[in-house]
């Protein structure tokens, strides 16, 4: 991987293109003339990622096409529920570059349910799963940025695009593991975020470590229980993308969707908060979509029903934590 465009210029995307810069040119692709021009002239992202110099090698465009045809390798940073309408414009052109694709994003597109590979690689025809690769972990771009140790994971059905992939991210600072399980990593990234939002409600209604830690517990319960139903593998869910990425999210300062949940606990409206942020919370979408998965499919996950409920304004936080807590007693696994 020699050349690489990078499709999203936020606070990950920006992050990323920092570390594949220091292996390969690297093309990065700005959709917004101010955000775009305030990149060249301070050779900084100070909207989504203050403080952290692009490396030097970086180009900028807002030309996707000739980016994309450029590259022997593509890196997708666009927010879940934006990714149809960017590549709608393009997609015709695009299917004639069947180059590595890894995406970083993490959510359910709301209105069909889809995984982002299911969405490039089954409906839309950008590439195929050979091509195609998923990253998650526990990373928070500002951190990844500033050289803060931490690992991450790759997921692919070919084993020469997940390797590549790996060769280009790895460094220093940051650990890049692999995997086969492309359902359970893509899945495990994006549920998530879901129950951090729950444990930022519990935040907000001003509950402790105890109630949390029970609630992040219960949450890796329900997360098996849907990637399983999926098809992915159950060690997954203990690893980097499952476990890993739930705990950061639920704890960290970092966390958008964190964040939002306790704005909700505290009696915030789910909609004025989406409404105020520049960046997308993408727990929000991706709760409409598992609500809905978990109703066709039969799937029992009580956390994701209580907290629909409370984020449409049906019931109160309380009101969620009530039937939460007098559900029927059962045995912890079953």
């Amino acid at each position: 991987m020699k050349r690489v465009c990078i499709v999203g210029a936020g606070a990950w995307g920006t992050a990323i293109a920092n570390l594949a810069a220091r292996k390969a040119s690297v093309r990065m692709w700005v959709h917004s003339p101010d955000t775009l021009r305030a990149l060249r002239d301070a050779r900084e992202n100070v909207l989504y990622l203050p403080g952290v110099p692009l490396e030097g090698g970086i180009e900028l465009t807002d030309d996707v096409m000739d980016a994309w045809s450029w590259s022997d390798a593509v890196i997708l940073a666009v927010p879940t529920q934006k990714l149809r309408s960017v590549f709608r414009r393009v997609a015709p052109d695009l299917r004639r570059w069947q180059v590595p694709v890894l995406n970083l994003s993490k959510g359910l597109e709301l209105e069909t349910h889809l995984r982002v590979s299911q969405l490039l690689c089954e409906d839309l025809g950008i590439t195929d799963y050979a091509h195609y690769a998923a990253l998650s972990g526990p990373n928070f771009a500002p951190e990844i940025a500033r050289g803060m140790p931490a690992a991450t994971v790759v997921a692919s059905r070919e084993p020469g695009t997940r390797r590549r992939f790996q060769e280009l991210l790895s460094g220093s600072s940051l650990r890049v593991y692999t995997s086969t399980d492309l359902v359970g990593v893509e899945l495990g990234g994006a549920l998530k975020n879901v129950y951090a939002l729950a444990a930022g409600v519990s935040d907000g209604l001003g509950f402790g470590d105890s109630s949390k830690a029970s609630l992040i517990v219960r949450s890796l319960h329900e997360l098996s229980k849907v990637t399983t139903t999926f098809g992915a593998d159950r060690l997954t869910v203990n690893g980097l993308a499952g476990a890993g990425d739930l705990i950061a999210t639920s704890f960290s300062k970092l966390s958008r969707n964190r964040m939002a949940g306790e704005a909700i606990g505290g009696g915030a409206s789910a909609q004025d908060l989406q409404g105020r942020q520049r960046t997308v919370i993408e727990g929000l979408p991706t709760l409409e979509a598992l609500a809905k998965m978990a109703e066709l499919s039969s799937i029992d996950l009580p956390i994701v029903r209580e907290l629909h409920e409370i984020v449409s304004g049906s019931i109160t936080p309380l009101a969620g934590l009530e039937r939460l807590m007098s559900r029927e007693m059962k045995s912890e696994f079953l």
